[in-house]
């Protein structure tokens, strides 16, 4: 567990890893905030958005630096939608000095969108065998407020609604979560 996907783009944490796969045998890398405004997959101003519908304009470009590293580096990421972009935010309630948003999603049906674009867009970029081997995981631990501003209710809407994101796109994925806090909620 990394904790912060953004660190994932640093040298010296890429050398750690390697060393961890080399020495100990990880396989996998865990790190939340994927969507986080930093990352710059969805613009911030809705807009900004490539059209008059408001088509979301997204970027890989981050997470795919990442991911291939990860690959390159013989680890598998674990695929954590953890947490929410401002742009597609009910909400202002941030968590850690990249201030991800923990509010929901104001619509589930974008957010779904966006879950199932990131997915189709990692399996045209590293191929549908190689992200089966890769975990889901929706949010992480949703039952402590710092890091989820809803509802145990909307939570689990958000998770049903993710869940069905990623299955769209692949019924073979394993999707799992929410990791909790004091295995609550579970």
């Amino acid at each position: 567990n990394v904790d912060q996907f953004r660190w994932l783009v640093r040298r010296d944490m890429q050398e750690q890893l390697r060393v961890a796969h080399e020495e100990i045998g990880a396989r996998h890398v865990r790190a939340v905030g994927m969507f986080d405004d930093e990352m710059r997959v969805l613009a911030l101003d809705p807009t900004t958005w490539r059209d008059k519908k408001r088509t979301p304009r997204l970027n890989w470009q981050i997470v795919d630096y990442v991911i291939e590293s990860l690959l390159e580096l013989g680890l598998k990421p674990m695929f954590t939608t953890t947490f929410v972009p401002t742009a597609l935010a009910s909400g202002t309630q941030t968590v850690f000095s990249t201030r991800s948003n923990v509010t929901p999603p104001r619509d589930l049906a974008a957010w779904s969108q966006l879950v199932e674009t990131a997915v189709r867009h990692a399996i045209e970029q590293f191929g549908a065998a190689e992200v089966r081997q890769w975990y889901f995981e929706v949010w992480n631990e949703p039952n402590l407020t710092a890091f989820w501003a809803g509802t145990r209710e909307q939570f689990h809407a958000l998770w049903q609604a993710t869940y069905r994101a990623i299955k769209n796109v692949d019924a073979a994925l394993r999707v799992g979560g929410p990791s909790t806090a004091r295995a609550e909620w579970l």
